[in-house]
């Protein structure tokens, strides 16, 4: 699994290989073919209508921007000034296809992803089943990579079940991922977290109340996506 190569230990193209097929088998993503090259922004417009579509720019200009950025996060994730995403926009604007070829792009180099749905992630939080059983086992195991894998993906929030403990459930998970995580040589390690909804950060309010808003809005950047439908 490592050779040595003038002197420094580093893992073999095989293990890497082998890696990235566990990592994807275990990420549940769906779209495993996802590519930034394949993000078209030509489908947006590119007249501006401030008032349609609430930017100054033209949605296609913008969208070039946003698609930048996501790239970005990919290629500097273990830098310090990379910082957790939330995707914001009306349904059908790319949103989803985008937070794919992010997790496609970061298995490729190996980095351990977990791309949930929202209405995935919650039914994981409120199994009450036993753990003895295949399913619980598989339950108990989501959660617990849920709060300690490098990326977690949540795509659509806002579209699960509302219950009265939804908004507990949520908060555990983002507090208990700012916290981030030991490595086995002590050190911390910042765990990343992207997230798309439909909900505007108002209705966002309405939803999960101030608490839970305040860390998405304050501890995410706020991508905005614009345009039609495509």
């Amino acid at each position: 699994g490592y050779v040595v190569e003038n002197g420094v230990s580093r893992r073999c193209r095989c293990y890497i290989q082998i890696l990235v097929a566990k990592l994807r088998e275990a990420s549940h993503l769906q779209d495993t073919a996802a590519r930034f090259a394949d993000f078209r922004t030509d489908v947006y417009p590119d007249i501006p209508n401030k008032e349609k579509y609430g930017i100054a720019a033209a949605p296609r200009v913008h969208m070039q921007n946003v698609l930048e950025r996501c790239r970005n996060f990919t290629e500097h994730f273990y830098e310090d000034e990379t910082h957790n995403m939330i995707f914001i926009g009306n349904a059908g604007l790319g949103k989803t296809f985008l937070c794919s070829c992010i997790s496609s792009a970061l298995l490729e180099r190996g980095v351990p992803v977990l791309y949930f749905s929202a209405p995935a992630l919650f039914r994981a939080f409120s199994f009450y089943g036993g753990t003895d059983s295949e399913e619980g086992e598989a339950v108990r195991e989501s959660r617990k990579t849920a709060m300690s894998v490098d990326l977690l993906i949540i795509d659509d929030l806002g579209t699960e079940k509302q219950t009265g403990t939804r908004y507990s459930e949520l908060l555990e998970i983002l507090d208990t991922r700012a916290r981030g995580t030991c490595r086995a040589d002590g050190r911390k390690t910042l765990l990343r977290t992207i997230i798309s909804t439909n909900l505007s950060p108002k209705n966002l309010f309405t939803y999960y109340g101030e608490r839970v808003t305040s860390r998405l809005l304050g501890g995410f950047d706020l991508i905005r996506f614009a345009g039609d439908d495509v």
